[in-house]
């Protein structure tokens, strides 16, 4: 279930987004090492005060916000008792849906990552935070004593979510909402290579 969100919080949300842009076009146009803060904030339109009320710095603009999973959906998720794999990748699908995805700026990263690949690290910090997102919260319905189960879990999980959202960012045939059955049939493939292996 999507939380309601407000005007300001929409208008929030699109000039982070604004200024996500504005940062990996410059990047492309002028090179990493030239970008500051202050061309960011000029590109975007605004000021560079406002620029630091979203973002700390360029870096982190680059970067983007990164998707988080809401209170709402990890009571939903808690309450359920269903399949533990199934109700983790209904709060990725949730999440996903909770966050405005547009695909020129998965495009935009991979390009700058293929001219400036020492940038990795920036962009892997997100998706380790998101790992750590869903280790928290497997380990709330595993217990105590699972937590190399749990980070296993959410390892595969995240990394197979990424690659359905690669998948989507660079195929305009592929919908937003298959990105979560993409990273599914990703995990179905990777079990069934295990039990093969057993």
């Amino acid at each position: 279930m999507r939380e309601p969100s407000t005007l300001r919080d929409r208008r929030r949300e699109q000039t982070a987004q604004d200024l996500q842009r504005a940062a990996l076009r410059l990047a492309l146009e002028s090179g990493y090492d030239s970008l500051t803060t202050d061309m960011i904030a000029t590109r975007a339109g605004i000021s560079l005060r406002t620029f630091f009320n979203y973002y700390p710095n360029k870096d982190a603009a680059l970067v983007g916000t990164r998707p988080v999973i809401s209170e709402a959906s990890k009571q939903q998720f808690l309450a359920s008792d269903g399949p533990l794999v199934d109700d983790l990748f209904d709060v990725l699908g949730r999440m996903l849906t909770d966050k405005r995805l547009e695909r020129d700026v998965p495009a935009m990263i991979g390009e700058l990552l293929a001219t400036s690949p020492e940038l990795l690290a920036i962009f892997h910090t997100a998706l380790e935070r998101l790992h750590s997102d869903l280790t928290a919260l497997a380990l709330e319905r595993m217990g105590p004593g699972q937590e190399a189960d749990a980070q296993l879990l959410a390892h595969v999980l995240s990394r197979a979510i990424t690659i359905g959202f690669r998948a989507w960012a660079t195929d305009a045939t592929i919908p937003r909402d298959q990105i979560v059955q993409l990273a599914r049939q990703r995990v179905g493939r990777l079990t069934r290579l295990l039990q093969a292996a057993s």
